[in-house]
């Protein structure tokens, strides 16, 4: 898979015939398991820090990432300075794109606007999408 560097950049238009590759993972563990999607991304496939983007319903001071550490990698939000991973919320980064998405912590999606917030997650991703979600009580 070829990457095409982003910072960010609000696009006006999807481009046609673009393939996304998506994987979902259902956890008991959906923090360690998008650390071990950024591992992999970032560290074993070469994506730059700055092509990654983790999507989640919450604001990084509200979300269970709040203390902006995924393993060695850094959280930061938008206007921070510095490498890192992005957090973002969906709706904060809607109009925005990233070549590689992690979704997370959507179970608390808002139920009048959930198909909105998911569309928007998803079509954020130029590359790649992850989608992380809890596994069902049993």
């Amino acid at each position: 898979m070829r990457w095409r560097s982003s910072t960010g950049a609000k696009s006006s238009r999807r481009r046609s015939g673009l393939r996304v590759a998506r994987r979902i993972y259902v956890t008991d563990d959906p923090r360690a398991c998008v650390a071990g999607v950024v591992e992999r991304l970032c560290a074993e496939e070469g994506v730059p820090q700055s092509d990654v983007v983790i999507l989640s319903s919450h604001a990084l001071a509200k979300s269970d990432f709040a203390d902006a550490r995924l393993g060695h990698f850094r959280l930061i939000e938008n206007g921070d300075k510095g490498k890192g991973i992005l957090f973002s919320s969906i709706r904060g980064f809607k109009g925005l794109e990233s070549p590689a998405v992690i979704l997370c912590e959507l179970e608390n999606l808002d139920d009048m606007t959930s198909d909105q917030q998911l569309y928007v997650g998803l079509s954020r991703a130029r590359n790649y999408v992850a989608i992380v979600v809890p596994a069902p009580d049993d």
